[in-house]
């Protein structure tokens, strides 16, 4: 994502999954075990979605269903909310098509290539963001996700997106999740810490150092 420190208010946020996305931040990985699994649940999802990202995933105040066809008008304008492309897409604005591309992605294709969560809690009908995974170069698979104005500083970041890595790590049996996270991106770094992530590799970008992050099973 590109997230410019001073720049505006810090949110929690990774870049979603498109055709190409002009973003290029990510953060946020955990580990799987039996404590997430006795206090998150993965139900079925009621509406109808594709084969492949077909669970819901429940943590203490969020659940996280699959995107569905019905969501696209309100993800698109999340996405296209004047703060989430501000840090998402350095301003850019995303096309319906771009936004309907993911969620048909993630209808027909395997959750950890095209996997999107939309993100909402408990007891309401607001989207509170939207979660994902998707292949980060030929390194593996990584997580992202970005979060409406309403949600941020109150650690839902931390919370859905530990939720989506230990599904990839549990249901799905991926070796390892990945995250990209901006060198000076301090918020997010610190979503990195707090779920136990290891700095493994540099890369360069658009706005400076990439920093590479990785968590295994």
């Amino acid at each position: 994502m590109s997230v410019r420190q001073g720049s505006g208010p810090t949110p929690e946020a990774l870049p979603p999954t498109g055709p190409r996305s002009p973003a290029r931040d990510r953060s946020a990985l955990g580990l799987a075990g039996p404590e997430w699994a006795e206090n998150h649940s993965v139900g079925r999802a009621d509406r109808s979605y594709g084969e492949q990202v077909a669970d819901i995933l429940k943590t203490e105040r969020l659940t996280l269903e699959p995107a569905a066809r019905a969501d696209l008008d309100i993800l698109h304008a999340h996405w296209t909310d004047a703060e989430v492309r501000a840090f998402l897409f350095d301003g850019e604005t995303v096309t319906l098509e771009y936004t309907a591309g993911a969620i048909e992605r993630s209808l027909r294709e395997s959750a950890a290539e095209a996997g999107l969560w939309i993100v909402r809690v408990h007891g309401s009908d607001d989207l509170a963001g939207a979660v994902g995974l998707r292949p980060l170069d030929a390194a593996g698979t990584e997580i992202y996700y970005s979060l409406a104005a309403s949600g941020r500083g109150r650690g839902y970041a931390t919370e859905a997106a530990r939720a989506v890595v230990e599904h990839a790590l549990t249901v799905l049996a991926l070796p390892a999740v990945l995250a990209e996270v901006d060198e000076g991106n301090k918020a997010s770094v610190a979503v990195v810490a707090r779920l136990g992530m290891t700095a493994y590799a540099t890369e360069p970008g658009l706005l400076g150092q990439m920093i590479r992050y990785r968590r295994t099973r």
